[in-house]
């Protein structure tokens, strides 16, 4: 019984590393795009595309899409006598900023549309809609893609009567905080930057931290303890528990490396200092995160740090009990 006890717990505390690692995997999505709420002015059409073509002469230019909400919209299928409400979006620039799956729908398209699975299935009855129309305000759209998405939304290229609160930015690997308010500055733009990014990178540290004290309650069980304390006072029980020790800290920093931010890696571990700073700058990173309005996708990606984090706490904690249940029989 206790092995089979043991086993189901050692079993659950694996599912759930794996959930958690799986979580990380869903928050890669838009992961090199910084997404600034614009404050004060609000640019239109005309004044995108300036920025756009001003920023295209530029040696090393951002990908730039601007976007605003539509508040919701009724949606109709005349041919089924179906319709829907829907929050709607306009964009204007590089669709896969918005959602890298996007592949249609460009700023001449004033015609096309994107809809989610649920407001497909809804209108069509199914999510194979690709090259139906809908109409919205009297005007009709083809459907040019469906995503699917947490988020009921759907997506229009921009007309001249919008006007952007949103514009999303990447330059790859380069878009960091600073560039992006360089980018304001040189186009006269006033916001705040909401910038999710670093969630990824502090799941990815809590998942190697995570490995490592579940391993390091498998393997210093009271009985493993017991039966070695004998050879503490040797040569060999010293080197045993010395290579033991160095090697859980090798696997911690080697998935350290591998699954969180460079930037919460210190270069001298001993730097005490540096994990303070660190534990501030996050903190207050993850606070203004929270305070801050943010489009969907930065949502999502919240969820999945959220449900990383407690798959991450199951996994100790379904460790633990395994554990404490082996000392009480």
């Amino acid at each position: 019984m206790k092995k089979i006890w043991q086993g189901l717990c050692l079993a659950l505390a694996a599912a759930f590393y794996l959930l958690a690692v799986s979580a990380r995997g869903e928050m890669g999505q838009n992961e090199n795009v910084i997404c600034v709420k614009l404050q004060n002015y609000f640019l239109d059409v005309q004044e995108a595309e300036q920025i756009l073509h001003s920023e295209e002469k530029l040696e090393e230019p951002f990908r730039c899409l601007f976007w605003g909400s539509l508040g919701k919209r009724q949606m109709e299928n005349p041919t089924l006598m179906r319709n829907t409400e829907v929050s709607c979006v306009g964009i204007y620039g590089d669709g896969n900023l918005y959602d890298e799956r996007i592949h249609t729908l460009s700023k001449e398209d004033l015609d096309g549309c994107i809809l989610d699975e649920k407001t497909a299935v809804e209108l069509f009855g199914t999510v194979q809609a690709v090259g139906k129309e809908i109409t919205m305000g009297g005007r009709a759209y083809t459907v040019r893609q469906v995503l699917r998405t947490r988020e009921r939304e759907a997506l229009f290229s921009a007309g001249d009567e919008q006007q952007f609160t949103w514009v999303n930015l990447s330059r790859g690997e380069d878009a960091s905080w600073t560039a992006a308010q360089e980018f304001l500055m040189r186009n006269n733009c006033q916001g705040e930057i909401v910038d999710g990014s670093f969630l990824k990178g502090s799941l990815g540290f809590v998942l190697a931290l995570t490995l490592v004290l579940a391993l390091w309650v498998q393997l210093f069980r009271r009985d493993f303890v017991r039966e070695t304390h004998k050879k503490i006072r040797e040569s060999a029980g010293m080197l045993y528990w010395g290579v033991l020790f160095l090697g859980i800290f090798g696997l911690f920093y080697i998935f350290v490396r591998y699954l969180a931010d460079p930037q919460m890696i210190p270069s001298r571990w001993s730097d005490f200092s540096f994990w303070s700073e660190l534990f501030d700058q996050q903190g207050e990173k993850f606070y203004r995160f929270l305070q801050s309005e943010k489009p969907f996708w930065a949502m999502e990606q919240l969820r999945s740090f959220g449900k990383g984090i407690g798959a991450c706490v199951m996994t100790l904690l379904f460790a633990a009990v395994s554990e404490k249940r082996s000392h009480v029989q």
